[in-house]
């Protein structure tokens, strides 16, 4: 090893020396920190010289650490991991150290390596330390002359096993024709070069990458002094012609005997190879992230999501957020059953981060803005410990909705099924004993007095009670498809206002309504059964009124349903419909026509105006025995019993209602024919077109707005969509370009349709405006000061065509 060189490593002094040897013992034995301490005289001040990150505080206190372990002692400290010795106090990790011996007064000082992760020293590491300590001794000018020459060799002999022991590949070449002066065995082996062989070699003979030029360019900063050391990655090739990955830091040590660059390499094909095959598992992992349907959320301890793929951004309603961001506040989960807001104990998220692991609990997630409960199944498990994440749990969201609400319904129709067996069973014989009670109760009445005959009165009056139970009991257990007629819906509304009429009348305050039918329309159902659904539905509306002290009116209308298209088709994926088997079926047929024909239905509406159905009456209204009703008052089966009706009849039970506005329920029914049969497939209206016209379309959810913009760019029109009646209102005030308005009427958010219009009109008075209801008994009266047309919900496309094409001719 030349003189010059070694000279640069074992002559210290006490302002650069130290801090030369701390680097120097980092960088040969592959550790990230070292310190040296010593002073020149026991009790005087410590000088120290740190290297890689360690404060002068965090210096001082490993130092007061290590003195009390090595005094008295020529043996070095070699400890895997500081955590595991009581000794080191608060120290983690790898620690590596020996004493700078000294006289009789014991060592002058420490030399030590630390590495902040726990590793296992060799035996070549430890003897290394212990000579960079012996070297430092020899050569060391603190205030003391310098030692006889015999120890300078002895000292280049320690540095020169040091160097060739290293754990890293060490280089030294001539500053000015490049040409190897040194190369420690790590490197040789490597290479496969031998020492003599290196020794007519340059690094260009083993960085392929390089040119002559690029080269030189490479090492001006250094021959400028513009900077004490160059790092850079490369690749060196062996004498095999293999190559391998290196990382090298390159210094130049200017000697007046001429200049020699010091070249530390490390072979990084291992960690190279793990970084692609991170890289490779991370691409793997993204894929299956983004391709998968179920949402995944990674949580950290403070509860942020910091992991979310595609599908758990949009099921939390956080698109493009930046991660990590906080678990949406606006998240609720509720009860599956009764859709009440979870307390804190049983919230989902809150026992994931508790460390509980959750297999696939069904919970109902909902958020602002969503039309409906979301079903979700829940999964969780903690993520362990492991350094380097700071992942603490795994959640899995699956979107089961359409699953449970089919579960749902096959459940229901289960349970009607189920039902109807038990009352086919059970209501005859009940009805007969019904009889026999009231045969008694006659023949008792005249052999009574007047005080007996008051509670023979009131025993009859439960008799027939039960016995129009038990009729509608029996109907609804019926299966009788041959009870089916045509009959005109005109005949029907009429006698069922007779039957109807006596029974609201008696409600004080509550008026009712029978719309005057198409004359030629017929529809094909057992009539019977039909009245007593319509009956069904007025006394529940009635009873919704008064009890709720809300409300005034109930309405009962019929209307042609040219066919039921896939638009609707669409809806009733999701939205509150109760179609029978035969419905979907002839539906289905019907869009896949290649003839263009398809059946048409009738449509009976029984409106009020009443207080509305929350979220979970609504989802559970046709279950049968539930009733939000007192236990006297009813018995929760006859919306059941519609359905019941609907199911046997082929047709379909629409339920649309908004809380505080008033419930419509319609029962769609197949349309009959003058024959008394059913009515056949008939050609479907050919649609008009537009020309290109920009229809806004006002609507708060957001299926129907899909489906209606759908629709209406199938109109040859333009849609213009908007989510509320605010949103709407900043796209008219942004100066958007729109020829007609199509808006919802109830709409939350302080904006409904009529407002909403009434705006409209302030700023586009030429704008028409064509409104849209799930209710059907909406007035010119109640449109304030916008009189438009009002399409009832869902709407036949040629009915909404011709509408939109009329206002806007009538604008023109």
């Amino acid at each position: 090893m030349p003189e010059t060189v070694l000279r640069d490593y074992s002559e210290f002094d006490q302002s650069a020396g130290l801090h030369r040897l701390s680097r120097f013992a980092a960088r040969i034995l592959d550790a990230p920190e070292a310190i040296v301490a010593m002073s020149d005289a026991p009790g005087e001040p410590i000088l120290l010289h740190t290297w890689a990150g360690i404060g002068e505080a965090a210096a001082r206190s490993r130092s007061a650490m290590l003195g009390p372990l090595l005094d008295g002692t020529n043996a070095p400290l070699a400890v895997d991991d500081a955590a595991s010795d009581s000794r080191l106090g608060a120290l983690t990790g790898g620690c590596l150290a020996a004493a700078l011996p000294g006289d009789a007064d014991g060592p002058v000082g420490y030399i030590a390596v630390f590495d902040p992760e726990p590793r296992s020293w060799s035996r070549e590491q430890v003897d290394t330390i212990v000579d960079l300590a012996g070297a430092a001794l020899e050569r060391r000018m603190l205030n003391r002359a310098l030692a006889a020459l015999s120890k300078v060799h002895t000292s280049a002999s320690r540095l020169g096993r040091v160097v060739e022991r290293a754990a890293h590949e060490v280089f030294m070449f001539d500053a000015d024709s490049l040409l190897f002066l040194e190369v420690n065995r790590g490197a040789r082996e490597n290479l496969g070069y031998s020492i003599d062989e290196l020794r007519r070699m340059t690094p260009l003979d083993i960085k392929p990458e390089f040119t002559k030029a690029e080269f030189d360019e490479l090492l001006t900063p250094l021959r400028t002094g513009a900077t004490p050391s160059i790092q850079f990655e490369t690749v060196h090739r062996r004498r095999d012609g293999s190559d391998y990955p290196s990382t090298i830091r390159l210094e130049l040590h200017d000697e007046p005997d001429g200049g020699t660059f010091v070249a530390f390499v490390k072979d990084i094909t291992d960690q190279v190879a793990l970084s692609r095959e991170a890289q490779s598992v991370t691409a793997r992992l993204a894929a299956i992230l983004e391709t998968a349907t179920g949402g995944i959320v990674g949580l950290d301890r403070a509860g942020r999501i910091c992991v979310a793929n595609p599908a758990a951004r949009h099921i939390v309603g956080r698109l493009a957020d930046p991660l990590p961001f906080a678990w949406p506040p606006d998240i609720s989960f509720l009860d599956g059953e009764d859709l009440k807001p979870l307390d804190a104990s049983a919230d989902p998220v809150n026992r994931a981060m508790a460390g509980q692991k959750i297999g696939g609990e069904i919970t109902v997630m909902t958020r602002p803005g969503s039309v409906q409960p979301r079903y979700v199944r829940f999964s969780s498990a903690p993520v362990p410990d492991i350094q380097g994440t700071d992942l603490h749990t795994v959640v899995i969201l699956d979107d089961v909705t359409e699953q449970e609400l089919n579960r749902q319904k096959l459940e229901r129709a289960g349970r009607l099924e189920a039902l109807g067996q038990l009352t086919g069973g059970v209501a005859h014989d009940f009805n007969n004993l019904l009889a026999t009670i009231d045969y008694a109760v006659q023949l008792a009445m005249p052999q009574v007095v007047e005080a007996g005959q008051r509670h023979l009165a009131a025993a009859k009056t439960s008799v027939r009670r039960g016995a129009a139970l038990t009729n509608r009991l029996l109907a609804f257990a019926r299966r009788q498809p041959g009870m089916a007629r045509s009959v005109p819906t005109r005949d029907v509304l009429a006698e069922f206002e007779t039957l109807a009429r006596t029974s609201i009348e008696g409600a004080l305050g509550v008026a009712f309504r029978v719309a005057p039918a198409p004359a030629d329309l017929r529809v094909y159902c057992d009539v019977g059964q039909l009245e007593n659904a319509l009956l069904n539905l007025v006394l529940n509306s009635r009873d919704a009124i008064i009890g709720s002290g809300r409300g005034d009116t109930i309405t009962v209308s019929v209307r042609s349903v040219p066919n039921i298209g896939r638009d609707a088709a669409r809806l009733r994926e999701s939205h509150d419909s109760y179609g029978a088997d035969t419905f979907n079926e002839s539906d289905a047929a019907d869009r896949n026509r290649a003839d263009g024909r398809a059946r048409r239905y009738v449509e009976f509406s029984v409106t009020d105006n009443g207080p509305g159905m929350t979220a979970e009456v609504k989802r559970r209204a046709v279950d049968p025995f539930f009733t939000t009703k007192d236990a006297e008052a009813g018995t929760g089966l006859g919306l059941s019993m519609v359905y019941g009706f609907v199911q046997q009849s082929g047709g379909e039970l629409r339920i649309y209602s908004e809380l505080g506005h008033g419930t419509t329920i319609r029962i769609v029914l197949p349309r009959g024919n003058e024959t008394g049969t059913r009515e056949d497939p008939v050609d479907r209206e050919d649609l008009p077109k537009g020309s290109g016209e920009r229809v806004l379309v006002v609507e708060d959810d957001p299926q129907l707005l899909d489906v209606t913009a759908d629709l209406i760019a199938r109109l040859g029109c333009a849609p213009v969509p908007a989510a509320s009646g605010r949103a709407a209102l900043e796209l008219i005030d942004a100066g958007t370009e729109i020829d007609l308005m199509l808006t919802d009427v109830v709409m939350p958010g302080g904006v409904g349709g009529f407002e909403l219009a009434a705006e409209l009109r302030k700023r586009r008075a030429d704008v028409p405006v064509v409104y849209m209801s799930g209710y059907s008994t909406i007035s010119d009266s109640d449109m304030g000061a916008v009189v438009a047309p009002i399409l009832q919900k869902p709407c036949d496309p040629a009915e909404l065509a011709r509408t939109l094409l009329r206002q806007l001719q009538a604008a023109d």
